[in-house]
């Protein structure tokens, strides 16, 4: 009979310590949950974070035109042309002779134009003619005679229609020779300009005064050309 107390009293000992670890424990549902990771592959609605290194600008467009191409600017190109002529060359010397040559030839024109209004170019002229009249200027009888002459002009063009402009260089009266004063105006009637290109290009029709002092010799020489420029 005491050992069957004595056994009931030690097992109600034993129990006391799992009572009393099982009132310290919080309940399963009180335990907060983990917070899911963003390294799991979870998707979050937090914006991601905006990078600190700027986006790389953008590469220059490599055909992207230049300020000034085929509508205007500074570009260079070549111009070029070439057109008859035909005027009358007047020639008097220091003691008052004169004489007057109806003259015909051919004018080249060769040299650069930048952008659409400014040109530099040097006109090559080159005519014959027959002087009229039984007189002589400088001791030279009327007859066949022609004339040469080499300037170099610079021009304005406005509107892509209209030129205007003078320079300067040698003029070549039958075999003297001397300085020559060039001026010119003009324009284009029928004018294009080529898809792509820097250039226009049409017929011309220019009025030219050229001024030749030669060894005692003066002509004053005007003429009118009819041709063809790419400028």
């Amino acid at each position: 009979m005491s050992f069957v107390r004595w056994g009931s009293l030690a097992l109600g000992l034993s129990c006391i310590p799992s009572l009393a670890l099982a009132e310290d424990t919080p309940p399963a549902e009180d335990v907060p949950a983990p917070e899911a990771s963003d390294e799991a592959g979870v998707e979050t609605d937090e914006p991601a974070p905006a990078s600190d290194e700027a986006a790389p600008a953008a590469a220059p467009v490599a055909n992207e035109p230049m300020v000034g191409s085929s509508g205007g600017g500074m570009k260079l190109h070549r111009r070029r042309g070439i057109a008859a002529m035909v005027g009358i060359e007047n020639v008097s010397d220091d003691f008052g002779n004169s004489l007057s040559a109806p003259m015909g030839g051919i004018d080249v024109r060769l040299g650069t134009q930048i952008g659409d209004v400014l040109g530099i170019y040097a006109p090559l002229h080159l005519a014959f003619g027959s002087f009229q009249g039984l007189g002589t200027v400088g001791g030279v009888p009327a007859g066949l005679t022609g004339t040469f002459a080499a300037t170099v002009v610079v021009d304005a063009t406005l509107m892509d229609r209209f030129f205007v402009g003078g320079g300067g260089g040698l003029g070549v009266l039958n075999n003297p020779m001397g300085p020559c004063f060039h001026l010119r105006f003009g324009g284009y009637p029928i004018m294009t300009r080529p898809a792509g290109k820097d250039f226009r290009r049409g017929m011309s029709v220019s009025a030219d005064i050229r001024v030749i002092s030669a060894q005692g010799l003066s002509a004053t020489y005007p003429s009118l050309t009819v041709g063809w420029e790419a400028f």
